[in-house]
């Protein structure tokens, strides 16, 4: 009995072995949710932490792998995103968003919600006859969002879809094309790699299925079944082409693997359709058009100061929505001089072009 337990021990050791020697085998990395980081974050500084963007809790942060380096799924010295402020900053870019503490919380909302138009309890008065401007100096030509590629990992220079996304503002119709004044650029560059998917099994790999079935049941006489896990369960892991690459790593994670909508569900493309584009004229019903006021003197008490001490949003009596950017207020006369500005729409001659490249 001890000479059969032997020899099965050592037939296990040269099966695997000799599965080794013909594909690589399976290694396990460790990361961290954005969402329990940033947890940790602010538990450190004494806060609590609440966000309700659901990519939080899908999306995880891998370091960089050195040889010699233990691997604890938190960012290395060399790693973007091991200052405390760089990981918010990541977190702020990506789903362009705001940090702000209130009641002793600290909370993590985007550009694109309104949480605080919701709670803004303050009306201006009708002041909106004064001289205004329009915002038109925020518009862009052009927004790139972008991932970091790796030369050290090679996937992620083949598989570049989902690194970068461009969109390009322009006239609808426009008589003098040379007239235009639609320019700049506005870049959101995020320092971190794409993982990329295993999406099925090479040829080698197919057939050494059934190899693998024949020793598990030759084995599982012994006692020793399942010995060897069956190729198949490869697929939706992580797949890198070294097993040491430089640049830490975004996944999106569902059950210790990467789901079908990896790339669908985390790309430049998706952060730019759900949270980037805040910042475009022509998406969310042209939302950022406004008109621009500046030294606008209105009447301000104490109870209005209260009002937007803490939130800076207002309605008006037309039942229109905007923001104070500058208030100076003089407190012996219950008069103030603010900044504002209206969210109206003045013009819709305009259209995006997308380009993704594969």
């Amino acid at each position: 009995a001890a000479y059969t337990a032997l020899m099965i021990v050592a037939l296990i050791d040269l099966v695997t072995e000799f599965l080794n020697n013909l594909i690589p085998p399976v290694k396990k990395l460790k990361a961290i949710k954005l969402r329990t980081a940033l947890n940790a974050i602010f538990s450190h500084l004494g806060y609590q932490f609440v966000s309700p963007i659901k990519e939080l809790d899908e999306y995880y942060y891998m370091p960089s792998k050195a040889e010699g380096r233990q691997n604890k799924g938190i960012p290395f010295d060399s790693d973007y995103g091991f200052i405390a402020n760089e990981f918010v900053q990541l977190c702020t870019s990506m789903f362009k968003a705001q940090i702000f503490l209130q009641n002793g919380v600290v909370q993590l909302r985007t550009e694109k919600d309104d949480f605080f138009l919701k709670q803004s309890t303050y009306i201006l008065p009708d002041v909106l006859d004064a001289p205004f401007s329009y915002n038109t100096d925020e518009l862009k030509e052009s927004v790139l969002i972008s991932f970091r590629d790796d030369i050290s990992d090679e996937y992620t220079v083949d598989n570049w879809k989902g690194t970068s996304y461009v969109v390009t503002a322009k006239p609808k119709t426009q008589t003098n094309e040379k007239a235009v004044q639609i320019n700049g650029l506005s870049e959101v560059r995020i320092p971190l790699s794409l993982g990329n998917r295993k999406e099925g099994l090479t040829s080698l790999e197919n057939a050494l299925n059934p190899f693998i079935t024949t020793a598990n049941n030759l084995f599982g006489v012994f006692g020793a079944s399942n010995t060897f896990p069956l190729l198949t369960k490869r697929v939706g892991l992580l797949k890198v082409s070294t097993q040491f690459f430089n640049n830490p790593k975004i996944l999106k994670v569902k059950s210790s693997k990467l789901p079908t909508d990896y790339r669908t569900g985390l790309s430049a493309k998706y952060l730019y359709d759900n949270y980037i584009n805040y910042d475009s004229f022509v998406q969310n019903n042209y939302k950022r058009q406004r008109k621009v006021y500046q030294g606008v003197t209105i009447p301000f008490s104490y109870s209005d100061y209260k009002k937007v001490l803490n939130n800076s949003y207002f309605t008006t009596n037309q039942g229109k929505n905007g923001k104070i950017t500058s208030l100076n207020w003089t407190i012996e006369s219950d008069k103030a001089e603010i900044d504002f500005y209206i969210e109206e729409i003045y013009t819709r001659n305009l259209t995006e072009e997308f380009y993704e490249t594969e």
